[in-house]
Parts: C-alpha cells; sequence; structure tokens
C-alpha cells in the first residue's frame, strides 16, 4: 500500500490505525472494534503482529467488542471471497500443489477471508441457509463513555441500553445535525449537552428514580430530548397524546403520579384542565406537579406568557438551571414490559 509501518514498539504513545485506502491513523484513547466497523462498514480489523504468522493462511478477525491497545498496530481490511487481498501469493515459492489445489477448490462461503464463528459454520451447508430457532444468548457489556467506566460496574449494564445510542453519536458525530425543527437547529454535541442539562435540572430537584415525567407535546425537540434526558436522571418518562381529552390526560397523569409535567405551550390550557380535574377529585391531598412549558418559535407567543403568568417553568430557564457535564448513570434494564 505503499507505506511502511514498524511492529515494534514507538516511542509514542498513541496506536496506529492502517485504513484500507493506505492511510494511517493515529488513536489515543482505546477504541472498540465495533467503533471502526460502523465507520467502515464491509471491514473487518486485524492486529497487524498476526500478519508475520498467517502469511498464506486466512486472517482472523478481531471481535467486536475488543478494545484496541493504543501501543498496537492494527489495520482495517476489506471482506472479499475468494483469497486473501493480503497475501496475493504464497509465502513460499514453488509450491504449485498448492497452487492447483486452490484452483480447483470451488469458491463457497468456506473460503471467506475472515474466519467463520462457529454458529455460522452451524447455519450455512451446501443447501442454503437453515434458520435457527436458538434464541441468542445476550452478553452483559459495559459501553457508553469512558470516563464514566468504573471496574465495579462491570456487567451491570446491557451493551443495547438506549442512552448509549446518543453518548456514541456525541462522540463520533459531534458536529452532524442532530434535530431540525423550524429555524431550530441542533448538532449531536448540542442535543447530548441538553440532555444532560435536562437531567441534572431534574436530580437537583429530587426527581430520580421512583419519579415519573409526563410530556404532552408534540413532535418538538422538547419531546426528543425527554426521551434521553428523563432516563438519564433515572426516572420514567410518560409521553401523553396531545390528541386526548382533559379527562383522560387527568386519569393517566394521577395513574402515573408525574411530579413534572413538560407541557408544549399551545396545550398548556389542556393540561391546566386536567390537573383541575385531579386537584377537584382528590382536593386537599392534591400536590401540583412542576409545570414546565416549552416555548415553540413558530407559535403564538400569547399561549407562553399566559403559562409563566400562571407559574410555569420555561423550558429553556430550566435547562439553563442543568450541568452540561451531568454525570449519569442509567438505570439497570430489568427487561420487563
Amino acid at each position: 500500500m505503499g507505506n511502511l509501518i514498524s511492529c515494534r514498539a514507538s516511542i509514542t504513545t498513541g496506536g496506529k490505525l492502517v485504513l484500507s485506502d493506505g492511510t494511517i491513523q493515529e488513536f489515543d484513547p482505546p477504541i472498540s472494534v465495533a467503533e471502526l466497523m460502523l465507520e467502515h462498514p464491509q471491514q473487518f480489523v486485524i492486529d497487524v503482529n498476526s500478519l508475520t504468522t498467517a502469511c498464506g493462511t486466512k486472517v482472523t478477525p478481531l471481535p467486536a467488542d475488543c478494545m484496541l491497545d493504543p501501543g498496537k498496530v492494527y489495520a482495517i481490511v476489506p471482506m472479499t471471497r475468494g483469497r486473501n487481498s493480503l497475501f496475493p501469493g504464497n509465502c513460499a515459492t514453488g509450491d504449485e500443489e498448492v497452487i492447483e489445489k486452490e484452483k480447483a477448490t470451488k469458491a463457497d462461503w468456506s473460503t471467506e477471508v475472515f474466519e467463520q464463528p462457529e454458529y455460522l459454520s452451524r447455519e450455512f451447508s451446501i443447501k442454503g441457509w437453515k434458520p435457527s430457532l436458538r434464541t441468542i444468548e445476550e452478553k452483559w457489556w459495559w459501553g457508553g463513555a469512558r470516563h464514566r467506566r468504573a471496574p465495579q460496574e462491570r456487567g451491570q449494564l446491557h451493551g443495547a441500553h438506549p442512552l448509549w445510542f446518543l453518548d456514541r453519536a456525541a462522540l463520533v458525530h459531534p458536529n452532524r445535525p442532530s434535530v431540525i425543527h423550524g429555524p431550530v437547529r441542533f448538532t449531536w454535541a448540542d442535543t447530548y449537552r441538553r440532555c444532560r442539562r435536562l437531567a441534572s435540572a431534574l436530580a437537583t430537584r429530587s426527581i430520580g428514580p421512583g419519579s415519573t415525567v409526563a410530556v404532552i407535546a408534540p413532535n418538538v425537540p422538547a419531546m426528543y430530548e425527554a426521551h434521553f434526558g428523563v432516563p438519564m436522571a433515572g426516572a420514567a418518562v410518560n409521553c401523553v397524546n396531545v390528541r386526548l381529552n382533559a379527562s383522560t390526560i387527568a386519569f393517566l397523569l394521577d395513574h402515573s403520579s408525574a411530579e413534572v409535567v413538560m407541557v408544549d405551550q399551545e396545550f398548556f390550557s389542556l393540561a391546566e384542565e386536567s390537573l383541575q380535574i385531579i386537584s377537584n377529585k382528590k382536593k386537599n391531598s392534591f400536590k401540583p406537579p412542576l409545570l414546565i412549558v416549552v416555548g415553540d418559535q413558530t407559535c403564538d407567543p400569547k399561549s407562553l406568557h399566559y403559562a409563566l403568568s400562571k407559574g410555569a417553568i420555561e423550558y429553556e430557564k430550566f435547562l439553563e438551571s442543568g450541568d452540561p457535564d451531568y454525570n449519569w448513570k442509567p438505570q439497570r434494564m430489568s427487561g420487563r414490559v
């Protein structure tokens, strides 16, 4: 590929990654193979040191959950059928017998560059693919932001926790757009900071595990942020359909024991009527929830001013009270529906 890399220990502590086009990238913090495979589809990662012993043979790729060592050199190789593209010829010259055998071998799944996992070998046969009825054994894995990893917490969270999606998007694509709503534009880094602000602001008001935050709003940025920010605080999010009437919404708010109600300014009167129904039912035992009104530049500001006059907190002001670097910790997923 026109680049020469020594497999010996480098003077710098950063690792090196050789891309399929021959370019070299350095990485300092450890990264996982899964992140690289997402960035480079239909390619796999190998340890360059394994090339010295894999001459003329298949190269075993690193597993997706493997963390790359900053002190080593790795390469990204395309997935191709037939002979390994890294070794166009045999290491030992004059091996005609091996060459003839390889010419006689038909290209099939067994001639992949990568070693097939054991479970794939059972499922593929000469008759074609056969679906498996066995359940997939899921593994517990600690993922997400590296600055929050702790040894005592490893193995306690599921690797597919939804909150890690936002964490990774902000890490890999911080400047790409995440939300577009009229004149509002947010990047993934912006959305991540806003969600952490929301979680921090809720936590400072003792909203956490066991609490419920109801959201009465259409598809606006605040609704999207609530799906991440509320779970980051450990609370449960209860999204209420804006097409329901006041009595039905009152039942949902009362049944979920919502301690916080986030409502779009357009539907504040509906939320106010629903809370009044609960107040008339419970009378002196009714404890009003914290009202947060979501302003929208595309709506008439009169409804926003009315909500603020009733003691509601404006959503953006509420976010300003939160910490953008809030150290959130997701709750363990029970798997119950």
